[in-house]
């Protein structure tokens, strides 16, 4: 239809001939000329709502389920009934009707209703950018230290999963629209931890289970013959790892299993059972440098947890099901988990898995960019103000988040930071001259952008840090030394920069935005040479800043608000207040990620000082308590008089008159006149206090 119409408005056919040549209706082409309908138009009624409320409200949406606070279908509805109440439009019934849900559904395919994976909100609270950025500034610091960025093999991360004896079903083929299915499992609900070590070559280490229990009696029901070979075992009250166990681990499993090369990085969770001195002193004594994450941040930035076990967990759960079908009289129990667990094992602890978690986590090769910016939006819900509520972690807040419509994701800029391998191997000699940016400027790329998982053009964001303006490749400077002004010199090279910038020139607009879209979330285009060329010398831009420094690093894109304007429907489509906490000033002291370095170990045994002192200080003012309460106890319950047993004692009874040396029985003084009475006749029962009746 374009190829027609450009050919009928510049004249070289006619309307008859434009419509048999490129095979579109010339009817549709006549309104298109007559201006009664435009290119890309739709059949059908418009939306009811308009095309820019409809997608205001889907971007409202899709913003808001980024940020983890996401809505269903009920609240969608509500928000469409307030838009349409506001601008004046009626829907048949009052509100929205399921034929209209369904349309407006097919004409945003990019919003679809999905069950979101259960995240803390700590975890939310702790995906700070900062904070991510100092751990990866210090793992890089280390890496090049020890040499273990160029040896993927002495780079290792340790983790704990929970392995329940009753598994989850995976789905069955059924009869269609039947209302009950069962599958069966064993209803034990006992969980035994898998401690795994991978690296980031791929390789791995055996397992460490630890089971439920107080002695080693605990493991006579398993067979331990049918676990992955090397496992070994170890026993805990509850069933989850502590620091005795992570010392045993450290000593018989790791050490015995990584080689003689020295030294080598473990990265580790905040778990105490990792972070505890003897196990630091053990580290260092045996040259192994221990990197501990950020608190709560294991889910984006641990291998194990990224890619690892999840298909571990798959394949077990695959395991216990084929079992349990195979053999209805069986169920999973001690007697079989080591057998099971072995065939998990050795389908799911892949070396692809593995190194694809390394990957996915920026640690190897270093690429602190492949953390997603996504990772970071539901953080912006959050910020941290000091004792004078002067805000401390959020580079802007001077927008009131309720005056707040739809967040608008900018470009990420974690780039400052990224070096890889692959980076380092790039070919230095590789050229481009103007010739070559011209060649580029000539190509049609539009066909081009098809990127892999994701349909690039449904995607609806705002680069509003791109310049709106289309700079042609001839705007480039042309007194820059590009070539050589004397034809009889050799070409020259072109700094990545200013090859990047020439390259940036000679592409249109939205190819640009693409491109920088596509890398920013670590996708790729297939069969795109010039996106390719593009992209190395971007790496060659990051790499070449990391040159001298890894330290100046900017705020991440992250999902930057823009004003309420009443054009944008911000008195119903609002953002949420942010939640406004105060900084831990007990924890104000200096977060170290190394533990194994000289600083954060003598943090450590300063801390742990400081703890035994508070330990002992508690045991004291407990002692003194105990003591009080002893005495108290002991001066009120006192029923005997303080004088001596003597035989010839005649304290006489104010009741009975009978003498104290005769009687057989305790006594008790009055606590006003301080008359005694023997017991028969005062009636104390459970009463500590004793009064008489003429002091009552």
């Amino acid at each position: 239809m374009n190829a027609a119409y450009t050919a009928v408005i510049q004249g070289t056919k006619t309307q008859r001939q434009a419509a048999k040549e490129f095979s579109v209706p010339r009817s549709t082409l006549q309104k298109l000329l007559d201006g009664k309908t435009h290119i890309g138009a739709k059949p059908g009624k418009k939306p009811l709502l308009g095309n820019e409320i409809e997608n205001r409200l889907v971007d409202y949406a899709v913003n808001r389920a980024a940020m983890g606070i996401g809505f269903g279908k009920k609240q969608f509805l509500d928000y469409a009934t307030q838009l349409a109440s506001k601008h004046k439009i009626k829907f048949k019934a009052g509100k929205p009707s399921e034929k209209w849900w369904r349309l407006m559904k097919k004409r945003n395919a990019r919003m679809r209703l999905r069950k979101p994976e259960p995240t803390a909100a700590v975890r939310h609270m702790c995906m700070d950018f900062k904070k991510v950025q100092h751990y990866f500034e210090a793992l890089h610091g280390l890496l090049q230290k020890t040499g273990a960025s160029e040896c993927p093999k002495r780079i290792w991360n340790m983790d704990e999963t929970g392995l329940q004896l009753e598994h989850k079903p995976r789905r069955v083929l059924a009869q269609k629209g039947v209302r009950y299915l069962h599958a069966r499992t064993s209803g034990k609900r006992e969980m035994l931890t898998v401690i795994a070590c991978v690296n980031a070559a791929g390789d791995r280490i055996p397992p460490h289970v630890i089971a439920k229990g107080k002695t080693i009696k605990a493991l006579h029901g398993f067979d331990v013959q049918s676990a992955p070979q090397g496992t070994t075992w170890s026993v805990s009250s509850s069933g989850w790892t502590k620091q005795g166990i992570a010392r045993l681990w450290f000593e018989q499993s790791f050490l015995a299993n990584i080689g003689d090369e020295r030294p080598q990085v473990l990265i580790v969770d905040g778990h105490d059972s990792h972070n505890f001195v003897e196990l630091v002193e053990i580290a260092m004594a045996n040259k192994i440098e221990i990197v501990e994450l950020p608190a709560h941040t294991s889910n984006w930035l641990q291998p194990c947890d990224r890619t690892v076990f999840k298909p571990f967990k798959d394949a077990y759960n695959e395991a216990c099901q084929d079992l349990m079908h195979t053999y209805p009289g069986t169920v999973v129990g001690h007697a079989n988990f080591c057998g099971l667990l072995a065939k998990a094992w050795h389908k799911a602890i892949t070396a692809e898995n593995i190194t694809s978690g390394f990957r996915a986590c920026g640690i190897y090769p270093f690429n602190p960019a492949q953390v997603p910016q996504e990772a970071f939006i539901p953080n912006s819900l959050y910020v941290v103000v000091d004792d004078n509520n002067t805000v401390t972690d959020k580079k802007d807040v001077s927008a009131h988040a309720s005056d707040m419509t739809e967040p608008q994701p900018l470009e990420p800029d974690f780039t400052a930071m990224v070096t890889t391998v692959q980076d380092q191997q790039v070919d230095q000699s590789h050229t481009i001259s103007v010739d070559d940016v011209s060649l580029i400027s000539e190509l049609d790329t539009s066909h081009l952008l098809q990127v892999a998982g994701v349909d690039v053009e449904t995607i609806d964001i705002s680069y509003s840090d791109l310049d709106q303006t289309a700079a042609s490749a001839k705007e480039v400077d042309s007194s820059t030394p590009i070539l050589c002004q004397d034809n009889n010199t050799e070409q020259q090279h072109c700094p990545p920069e200013l090859a990047l910038h020439a390259v940036e020139l000679s592409l249109r607009e939205d190819v640009l935005a693409k491109y920088k879209y596509t890398y920013a979330h670590n996708r790729s285009i297939n069969n795109d040479p010039i996106y390719s060329t593009w992209k190395m010398y971007k790496n060659k831009c990051m790499s070449s800043s990391l040159t001298e420094s890894v330290v100046s690093v900017e705020q991440p894109a992250i999902l930057q608000p823009v004003m309420n304007n009443s054009d944008f429907d911000g008195d119903i489509l609002r953002m949420p207040d942010p939640h406004t906490r105060k900084r831990n000033s007990r924890r104000s002291e200096e977060k170290f990620f190394i533990l194994t370095s000289a600083e954060a170990y003598a943090a450590k045994l300063k801390q742990q000082e400081a703890k035994d002192r508070l330990e002992r200080e508690k045991q004291v003012r407990l002692e003194k308590r105990n003591n009080k309460m002893k005495h108290k106890e002991n001066k009120e319950n006192a029923k005997k008089p303080p004088f001596s047993t003597d035989t010839q004692d005649t304290t006489a009874c104010m009741y009975c008159e009978i003498q104290y040396c005769q009687s057989t029985v305790e006594w008790v003084k009055c606590n006003i006149c301080e008359q005694w009475a023997c017991l028969q006749c005062a009636h104390l029962g459970k009463k500590r206090k004793f009064v008489c009746d003429s002091c009552k």
